[in-house]
């Protein structure tokens, strides 16, 4: 079971891909869970948490998470779990429990945090920790095999852009401590360059 987080990368779904449809698959030992967003009020997902996958919900589905998971499926694992826990224009802060960066030395003052930190329209999920609690609690103690981590762009700030990986840290910190799972791997995607050319 893989857990993908981050913002709205994560949540970039296979309709928004250039995957033909015709090129999905149903697949009965691939199957996914999205959490509950702030923004979004419902969740993607039926009562009982999973869904399988099937090639008429598979445009729903987080593009990331979709093809990492048939590229595990493709190389020989039998069952795959994803599970999505992810918000665009999300802040890392945001992502971190507050009780531990609240007070912190890497606590910056709002005027020196990207405008996605303090912005009316993200104000309800990037104060310190409100990800956090709202998303990722609900997610433990279950264990995972890995983390996906894709977020970065509502830290750009220059007084930001020089802690983020001690901002990162500190959140791989936590997350394994509330895991349980001191060695939880995490593989962190960069965000590429792009242009309008």
């Amino acid at each position: 079971v893989v857990l993908f987080s981050g913002q709205s990368n994560i949540q970039f779904r296979m309709e928004e891909e250039i995957t033909p449809p015709e090129d999905y698959a149903d697949d009965e030992n691939l199957r996914i869970f999205v959490s509950e967003r702030i923004e979004q009020g419902e969740p993607l997902t039926p009562a009982d948490g999973w869904v399988k996958c099937r090639r008429e919900n598979i445009p729903k589905w987080s593009a990331v998470a979709y093809l990492t998971g048939c590229e595990a499926r493709n190389a020989g694992v039998p069952t795959v779990g994803v599970v999505v826990c992810s918000q665009g224009a999300s802040v890392i802060q945001s992502w971190i429990d507050d009780r531990v960066f609240v007070g912190s030395a890497l606590e910056l003052p709002d005027e020196k945090l990207h405008r996605d930190s303090t912005s009316p329209n993200y104000s309800r999920w990037n104060a310190p920790g409100r990800l956090y609690h709202f998303m990722l609690e609900r997610l433990m103690p279950y264990s995972f095999g890995n983390v996906v981590w894709y977020q970065g762009e509502s830290n750009t700030s220059p007084d930001e852009g020089r802690i983020y990986t001690e901002l990162l840290a500190m959140m791989i910190e936590n997350w394994r401590k509330e895991f349980r799972d001191d060695h939880l791997p995490f593989t962190v995607v960069q965000i590429s360059d792009f242009t309008d050319t």
